[in-house]
């Protein structure tokens, strides 16, 4: 009896573990009928979005120099000897790059500094196109250009001046000149180069005199965009045709900015 008791026991737990392990098995359940499709409501106003940031203000047009592009050569004439400091810095700068620099003043009036930067600045440029068929132009601070010369002589370019342009320098450079540099058109600029190389010392030594090499500055200016019209139009095929008129508006805009006041 006592057995049976304890074997109707094991029963109940174990028929107790199956249940809890298992769980009871219901009957089917019917599916779950779907409900009927409910559109969303549209929203009838416009959802709140960030608006975009206003477009910035048209900026103020700004007046710029257009520096032209040009083949300026650097690190050139490099100096002879040791700087030595002089009356000022255009004079400092060409007196060591020059053998003799004593030798470009003018006998006739030694002090005359405006004259001696003019006359050095011819011979810095000597030693630029000494070695090239080219014409070199030294235009300060290691820095210069080399142009072709073009196809045209200055007497073309002098009958071209209008009389009521032709100024006080004009027979010096536009008609005596041509012994030498008839062909060689660009000595014009390098004319027009000098005078603001001395225009330059002038302003440094705070000099009232010497107002006249900023006059003839001028008066070269014109006589080189006239030779600019002559090679336009008898050298059109003239290789630094490009280059030659980018020197001149880069000359023209340099001496306005020195002579500004």
């Amino acid at each position: 009896m006592e057995s049976l008791a304890i074997t109707a026991g094991r029963i109940a737990i174990l028929v107790g573990l199956v249940l809890a392990i298992f769980g009871w098995r219901d009957e089917p359940k019917a599916p779950r009928q779907p409900k009927s499709f409910q559109p969303y409501q549209l929203r009838t106003e416009p959802t709140q979005v960030r608006l975009p940031d206003p477009p910035p203000p048209k900026p103020k047009t700004v007046s710029v120099l257009v520096k032209p592009d040009l083949p300026f050569v650097t690190g050139i004439c490099p100096p002879l000897r040791k700087p030595t400091p002089q009356k000022c810095d255009v004079l400092t700068d060409l007196y060591c790059r020059l053998e003799n620099p004593h030798y470009w003043a003018d006998p006739t009036e030694p002090g005359d500094l405006v004259t001696w930067a003019h006359e050095m600045n011819h011979g810095v440029s000597n030693r630029l196109h000494a070695s090239t068929v080219k014409h070199g132009i030294y235009v300060g601070n290691g820095k210069g250009i080399v142009l072709r010369h073009p196809d045209i002589t200055i007497e073309q370019v002098a009958n071209t001046v209008p009389k009521n342009q032709r100024g006080p320098i004009y027979k010096l450079y536009m008609v005596e000149q041509r012994k030498d540099w008839n062909k060689s058109p660009i000595y014009l600029l390098d004319e027009w180069n000098a005078y603001i190389t001395g225009t330059i010392a002038r302003r440094q030594l705070g000099w009232e005199k010497r107002s006249e090499t900023e006059d003839f500055a001028r008066e070269m200016e014109r006589y080189c965009r006239v030779m600019l019209s002559v090679v336009k139009k008898r050298d059109p095929d003239y290789a630094d045709i490009q280059n030659l008129s980018n020197f001149i508006e880069w000359q023209s805009d340099r001496f306005a900015s020195l002579t500004k006041e």
